[in-house]
């Protein structure tokens, strides 16, 4: 367990991270070619990993409760649509 923290935060800012985990691609846009995004991936442990273009600064301002470290990215619904359909039939 790697625990990463960030400059001028506290314990509580601190995020937990698995080193080594292996991914399974649960789905991705179709339309973005081979090795493209945005993607749903979904760790070994059961945590979703989603792979996209980041968002940009404005949209990024008006999330809530952003932890530093934090990022958002933009995805097509049906993507995440595909993959929770994968992981509630557990077919990853």
């Amino acid at each position: 367990m790697l625990l990463r923290c960030f400059r001028d935060s506290t314990e509580h800012d601190c995020l937990r991270m698995e080193v080594g985990m292996k991914l399974t691609m649960l789905a991705k846009d179709a339309d973005s070619g081979n090795g493209g995004c945005p993607s749903v991936y979904v760790r070994e442990d059961g945590m979703a990993v989603v792979q996209a273009p980041e968002v940009d600064a404005e949209t990024f301002s008006n999330l809530q409760n952003a932890l530093p470290g934090e990022k958002a990215v933009y995805i097509d619904p049906d993507v995440i649509v595909r993959a929770a359909e994968k992981i509630k039939h557990c077919r990853y």
